[in-house]
């Protein structure tokens, strides 16, 4: 009987791994897969705007800056009325004055533009 119990371990394959110390592989241990990991891409960057100023009703002050209201200054002047400024940038910060003024497109759209001292942010 006993040599039966021994045939039947053995043919189970229970001896296989007992000289190294370890117990057959698991599904829960088995080596990772090979498999890569698609990680999604990050979206390329936006591409610049073109800002387009015209004081078409009368003279207007600009300032505008890279970003925000403490970037790097682009423009800071009177444009004067039929005078035209072209800013180029992704992101645009605008203070006008006399606003009513000018007329703005970005990207050749229209962009409406509050009337009086105004702040604007384009991009």
């Amino acid at each position: 009987m006993l040599v039966a119990v021994l045939a039947a371990l053995a043919g189970s394959g229970y001896f296989a791994n007992q000289d190294a110390g370890t117990r057959p592989p698991s599904a829960a241990h088995a080596a990772p897969s090979s498999r890569t990991v698609q990680r999604p891409r990050p979206k390329p960057p936006a591409p610049p705007l073109r800002i387009t100023i015209v004081a078409s009703a009368g003279d207007c002050w600009i300032a505008a800056r890279r970003g925000s209201s403490t970037g790097s200054v682009l423009a800071e002047r009177l444009l004067r009325q039929g005078e035209e400024l072209t800013l180029r940038g992704r992101r645009v910060w605008l203070q006008l004055g006399a606003a009513a003024n000018v007329a703005i497109t970005v990207n050749g759209k229209p962009r409406a533009v509050p009337f009086g001292t105004t702040e604007l942010v384009l991009g």
